[in-house]
């Protein structure tokens, strides 16, 4: 008999769904294996294009990103697009994935986001330092160039105490003031040898200040300060003695003032919405005269003072504020007063080789001290608005010229003063 069953392997039911569901999965499987490849490519390229990283710094290197120049930092991470120059004298190290170049003076780098070691490499530009290359500007902007930047802007800023130098570069300040003075004050004056009466004297008093200051980068970004004053003083005096007269004088000296040696540390680097800290602590040697023919030279008493310097940057402008106090000790029983007070101000860089300076400095003193008693009204309140500019003459150059102008009571009626740092290599 015929068997109606057939030899071939039976054959559930829903055989053929079952393989096309096998087929869908291994697209699926595809599908999300390209995915997850393109996103593994996707974070190597993204970990290859942020992991370039600056570190050796040694001398004077700027970093600019987006026409701005950042404050550097040794380690410090780079983006694709950001320009290493590196100054005179000066050297850096960037490491990105397994390439490292070591830069000398006068490279000029721009970071890649996908370089080759060899790549890398052949796009260092080196050229003279003293011509490192301009930043690209857009039409119209304002933006300081890298030369700006070494020289007007940031030179003008060492000159103020906001910046300090690199560690093995000095500068030496040559600087000339000249401030006047108009005031009135109660004396004591003797009429016919006998009589001793109280009358208003008016006094006009030219000072001439020649300065010789010395500043020296130090490691642990920090700066040693040390300046030699001389001072020159004419003074005459009219006192008023209503129906008895005049009596008048005039008188003038000349002699060292008090050597300065000061200490400055950056605290902080200007990050986000913090700016850059400087401490600056400076001792008054009191190694100057007092008086020459009984004119006073505004010198001979110790002193010890402490500032706090607050530099905040949006290119092309620069904020500065400082906040200070100076203790004035004992000399000959005499105490002047101790003094305080602030300044703020700011910076432009007004073009490659110029910077506009404006400020505001207002200064307390309180009352002077002779053998212990105090001077009743002797304090002063000296408010100050100066404005200025600096020029670059040359390498290493910077002439700076300001003008202020006494804005209360005790202030000086003008100051007018004249300086040149010539910064250079040690």
């Amino acid at each position: 008999m015929r068997s109606t069953t057939s030899k071939r392997p039976s054959q559930p039911a829903g055989a053929a769904p079952t393989t096309r569901s096998a087929k869908s999965r291994r697209r699926k499987w595809l599908s999300w294996s390209l995915v997850i490849t393109a996103l593994g490519a996707f974070a190597a390229a993204t970990a290859e294009e942020l992991s370039a990283r600056l570190s050796e710094v040694t001398g004077y290197v700027l970093i600019q990103r987006n026409e701005v120049y950042l404050p550097t930092e040794s380690p410090m991470d780079l983006k694709p697009g950001d320009t290493v120059i590196v100054m005179e004298k000066s050297k850096a190290r960037i490491t990105q994935g397994t390439c490292t170049l070591s830069l000398a003076e006068g490279s000029v780098y721009t970071v890649k986001a996908f370089p080759t070691c060899q790549a890398a490499d052949a796009s260092v530009v080196r050229v003279e330092p003293s011509f490192l290359p301009a930043a690209k500007r857009p039409p119209g902007s304002l933006v300081v160039d890298v030369a700006a930047a070494e020289r007007a802007l940031e030179r003008t800023l060492t000159e103020q105490g906001a910046l300090l130098l690199p560690q093995g570069y000095a500068e030496v300040t040559p600087s000339l003031a000249y401030t006047h003075r108009e005031l009135t004050s109660p004396t004591y004056a003797v009429i016919g040898g006998r009589y001793l009466v109280l009358a208003n004297a008016d006094t006009k008093r030219d000072e001439g200040l020649a300065n010789l200051n010395l500043k020296i980068g130090l490691p642990w970004t920090s700066q040693l300060e040390i300046g030699v004053p001389y001072n020159f003083v004419k003074q005459s005096s009219v006192v008023d003695l209503g129906t008895q007269g005049r009596i008048t004088g005039s008188q003038s000296a000349s002699g060292f003032g008090d050597v300065q040696i000061g200490l400055a540390k950056q605290l902080l680097r200007e990050k986000g919405l913090l700016p850059d800290v400087v401490l600056r602590l400076t001792y008054g040697t009191g190694s100057g005269q007092k008086a020459v023919n009984n004119v006073s030279l505004n010198s001979g008493y110790p002193t010890l003072g402490g500032q706090l310097t607050l530099l905040k940057r949006q290119d092309p402008l620069a904020f500065v504020a400082n906040l200070f106090y100076t203790k004035e000790y004992e000399s000959d029983n005499v105490q002047p007063g101790d003094e305080f007070g602030f300044s703020i101000g700011a910076v432009l860089a007004a073009s490659p080789n110029t910077s506009l300076q404006f400020a505001f400095a207002d200064t307390i003193s309180h009352d002077t001290r002779i053998n212990g008693v105090s001077i009743p009204q002797s304090g002063t309140n000296q408010g100050l608005l100066t404005l200025g500019a600096s020029s670059v003459l040359g390498k290493g150059v910077l002439l700076n010229f300001s003008v202020g102008v006494g804005l209360t009571k005790d202030a000086p009626d003008y100051v007018v003063q004249l300086s040149l740092p010539i910064r250079f290599s040690l």
